[in-house]
């Protein structure tokens, strides 16, 4: 990871590879004292007169700086406006909405403790291949949110040939920096929070005591697995830097068993952070859109999503949708299936309701480009599989409420981001201080199905994406109000007529 400087080392850096002085420096800015750039070069200003002076130093003739020093500049400012851990916690959202995947990375490297006769392991991907071929595999991880290790696990989740599914149980942790942990680590284990045989928890200070927190401040993973011989074993494997790995297998189930234990003796405390929901019946999305509605009631709203939330659309169009299309799905032979529609229409009723009556805030970001899609073909990106597209009169119904809502109502707020600053490969959405939920922009809703929904509910980390998207989108990377309103315009004039579909 880069190195973060402040702004008066990153100014002083830059002044030592000009080989200026501060007496130099301060003589081309025309400063009455060199005191004064002596005093921002050591950090002893407040923010408004920083702020002043990088705005004279950047429109000073005598300094031209390239585009990466300005870069660098711009970016120390942000971190002393934000503070170092507010700042790094916003770079690790930016990585988890834009993921690098990092080609270079070395290799994951093992040092077995092991019997002469005992298979020998020199890479991570090694082990995980070797699991892949095994009858049985329960791996419980603590920490370990490194990519080199959740990629390799995720490409063994992916492998199709594994003969029995792999049970992953992955305990986080919260600690002093904890927005910043938890995004990191949230951006790390993505690829597998869309897995059914995946789930992952987090041991909070305010549920455990100290003691018990240590138990989750390990990297470490234990792995009981029925071998291609029929042979029951038992791996205990430590991190002790990123790339290298320490493997012991244990001759008998009690040293994994009492390691094992430690970790899951306090399960019932700790957060899950993927939501559970009944995945055959329609029961599930009763259960799935009443979650909803209690995480959105009476709630700020923080919204990044590329078109339109279910909440926004009136239930009289959604069920009319659901009811066209339920008798080709698997609900159609339901012997309870009008009275759990029913049901679902008085939760989305309340969810509808609540989004436009109450008196707090919701500022939604979307996307223009998806959003004339949605409106040519009624087909949202994350379409419910139990649903057709809405007709070209349902489409003008929902956007005309939609855009007179951003006229009239003023707690009502609908952005059009900037499309080349925002590239809306993971869905956000906070709920003021309760939680903040990640979900996959394309996904059908098929519970029974690999499906990702990921909630997250320290107070601190929803204060801290609460900032993060009023200081880093709002500002600069959306369409003001006004042409906000004049691209919703163009949205509903880009519905097709009824004749035309």
């Amino acid at each position: 990871m880069q190195e973060i400087h402040s702004f008066g080392a990153c100014l002083k850096n830059i002044l030592n590879s000009r080989e200026l002085s501060a007496l130099e420096a301060s003589k081309m800015l025309d400063m009455k004292s060199p005191t004064s750039l002596s005093r921002i070069l050591h950090g002893e200003v407040n923010m408004k007169t920083l702020e002043r002076f990088f705005q004279q130093l950047l429109q000073t003739p005598a300094f031209q700086f390239t585009e990466e020093e300005q870069r660098e500049l711009r970016e120390a400012i942000k971190m002393e406006r934000l503070g170092r851990k507010e700042y790094l916690a916003h770079q690790a959202l930016w990585q988890l909405l834009r993921p690098i995947k990092n080609n270079s990375a070395s290799p994951l490297h093992i040092t077995c403790y092991q019997e002469a006769n005992q298979a020998h392991f020199d890479t991570l991907e090694q082990l995980f291949s070797f699991y892949h071929g095994c009858r049985k595999v329960e791996l419980t991880v603590a920490g370990c949110c490194y990519p080199a290790f959740t990629e390799a696990l995720a490409a063994m989740l992916a492998a199709p040939s594994l003969s029995s599914p792999a049970a992953i149980t992955h305990y986080l942790r919260c600690c002093n920096d904890s927005c910043v942990y938890l995004a990191r680590a949230l951006s790390s284990i993505r690829p597998l929070l869309s897995r059914s045989n995946y789930a992952a928890y987090i041991a909070d200070p305010n549920y455990l005591t100290p003691e018990a927190m240590t138990l989750y401040k390990k990297n470490e993973f234990l792995c009981a697995f029925v071998d291609e011989k029929g042979k029951q074993r038992w791996h205990h494997g430590v991190l002790d830097t990123p790339d290298h790995l320490m493997l012991v297998e244990y001759p008998a189930r009690a040293m994994y068993a009492f390691h094992a234990d430690q970790l899951m003796q306090f399960h019932e405390k700790l957060l899950p952070v993927k939501p559970r929901f009944s995945t055959q019946q329609l029961q599930g999305y009763v259960e799935y859109i009443q979650f909803f509605r209690k995480l959105e009631w009476d709630k700020e709203i923080y919204s990044l999503k590329p078109d339109l939330p279910f909440h926004v659309i009136h239930p009289d169009l959604l069920l009319s949708a659901v009811y066209d299309c339920i008798p080709t799905t698997p609900f159609a032979a339901a012997a309870n299936l009008e009275l759990m529609l029913q049901e679902m229409y008085m939760i989305q009723l309340q969810r509808w309701k609540n989004i436009f009556e109450k008196k707090k805030v919701t500022h939604m970001i979307f996307s223009f480009q998806t959003m004339l899609d949605f409106a040519r073909t009624g087909v949202q990106t994350d379409h419910f599989f139990a649903m057709r597209p809405f007709t070209p009169e349902e489409r003008r119904k929902i956007l005309s409420h939609l855009r007179n809502q951003m006229q009239e109502n003023p707690y009502f707020n609908i952005y059009f981001a900037s499309e080349e600053t925002t590239s809306f490969q993971l869905e956000i959405c906070g709920y003021e201080n309760t939680g903040v939920l990640f979900s996959s922009t394309t996904t059908s809703y098929n519970l029974s199905q690999e499906y990702m929904d990921a909630v997250i509910w320290q107070q601190a980390f929803c204060q801290t994406y609460r900032n993060f998207f009023l200081s880093e989108f709002l500002p600069a990377r959306v369409h003001p109000p006004r042409e906000s309103l004049i691209m919703m315009d163009q949205i509903i004039d880009a519905i097709p007529a009824e004749n035309d579909q």
